[in-house]
């Protein structure tokens, strides 16, 4: 096996290892019919930002139906900021599925200003309601209890128990 790389004018594109190692060891154990299957796969950058997009969009609703049908939930709310220094709302939702308790991201939502624990129940509940997620079965909400935003979480937790 060898690195091939192609020259056009002063730009070099090197074929990464991965684009056939997945060929040959498809060659070496099912035959050459199946690597021509493997070929016959588009990978476009649309085609996998597609799929990755359906794939999101599948188990979000995986989730938000098992939500549904747990007897009962509790959230976890969290504000962080990413390495670009924006503020995102992450909700994690805990929730009983089979008789097992499961928890699964639920909500990442970015907040582009300051905002008061109404604002961020009313994107919680935005979600909630357009997923037709009931209020009534959440038994419980739990934030870090960071400094910056301590009266914006006891506003939270008061607007969802009076819900």
């Amino acid at each position: 096996m060898e690195i091939t790389v192609d020259q056009q004018d002063d730009n070099h594109e090197v074929q990464r290892p991965t684009d056939w190692t997945v060929q040959d060891a498809v060659g070496c154990m099912f035959g050459e019919d199946h690597v021509q299957k493997i070929k016959n796969i588009p990978l476009s950058n649309s085609t996998v930002s597609r799929r990755i997009k359906d794939m999101s969009i599948d188990i979000e609703a995986i989730i938000n139906e098992r939500i549904k049908k747990s007897p009962f939930f509790s959230i976890q709310v969290d504000e962080s900021t990413d390495v670009s220094d924006l503020s995102i709302l992450l909700v994690i939702a805990r929730y009983l599925n089979v008789n097992e308790l499961e928890e699964n991201l639920s909500l990442c939502y970015l907040l582009t200003k300051r905002c008061t624990g109404e604002d961020i129940f009313n994107v919680i509940h935005g979600y909630f309601c357009g997923s037709e997620i009931d209020w009534a079965k959440c038994c419980g909400v739990c934030t870090d209890g960071g400094k910056s935003m301590p009266g914006c979480y006891n506003i939270l937790v008061h607007v969802v128990v009076s819900k």
